[in-house]
């Protein structure tokens, strides 16, 4: 979408980056990021600044999950930031991949495209622990079910799109938003090819072999 000028997406609503962006907007108070969801002012000058900063060819797009919903824009502020929005609610298909994805991510602290580690992990990984995975893979189906019932609520038909549409076809899914939204996307040289990373990580088993041992342990059928 950035390549296109759909404006600048990401997730400036995570308490990590509200900590790292509010002080680069002069908002030094929001280093401790968790100050944005209990100060009215704060929030409405961070969102301000957010307008003014990232907003290219009168688009403004962000990355939002349930959690930073309820815990920052579910408020004054927000509703006017989401008024008269355009919604693309992207799922995955595989909910149980989804999961194990997290569960990984949450066991190692590695959340990206590298090995980098980005957020305290437990020193003694439980990946195989089915009833933790089973937790996450209930927390994510109530953020689901969250939001499908707040488009409900709000009368919002979202542009509807699957991780795995995006990985099959990112030309086609990004043709799909610029028609739904009546956008006028900026043509890019060359065609967009996603870069992909290797990645190992030693310390942990296959997504597999964690999906397969909870699914023996957990199905009810067959």
């Amino acid at each position: 979408m950035l390549r296109h000028g759909l404006g600048v997406p990401h997730e400036y609503f995570n308490t990590i980056h509200i900590g790292h962006l509010g002080p680069r907007f002069g908002l030094h108070t929001l280093a401790e990021g968790g100050r944005a969801a209990t100060d009215p002012g704060l929030r409405r000058g961070y969102i301000d600044e957010l307008l003014q900063r990232r907003t290219i060819g009168g688009v403004f797009s962000a990355k939002l999950q349930w959690w930073e919903y309820a815990r920052y824009l579910d408020n004054p502020e927000g509703h006017a930031l989401l008024h008269g929005g355009r919604f693309i609610y992207l799922f995955r298909e595989d909910m149980l991949a989804q999961a194990v994805s997290l569960h990984v991510s949450m066991e190692t602290g590695r959340w990206g495209l590298d090995d980098r580690v980005t957020s305290t992990a437990p020193p003694n990984p439980r990946f195989f622990d089915v009833d933790l995975l089973d937790a996450r893979l209930e927390e994510l189906a109530s953020a689901d079910m969250s939001w499908r019932t707040f488009f409900a609520r709000n009368g919002i038909a979202p542009l509807m799109l699957s991780y795995e549409q995006v990985v099959a076809d990112l030309p086609r899914v990004l043709g799909a938003i610029t028609t739904s939204f009546g956008l006028a996307p900026v043509q890019p040289e060359g065609p967009y090819r996603e870069r992909r990373v290797a990645t190992s990580n030693a310390n942990a088993p296959s997504a597999s072999d964690i999906r397969a041992n909870f699914v023996a342990h957990k199905k009810v059928i067959g």
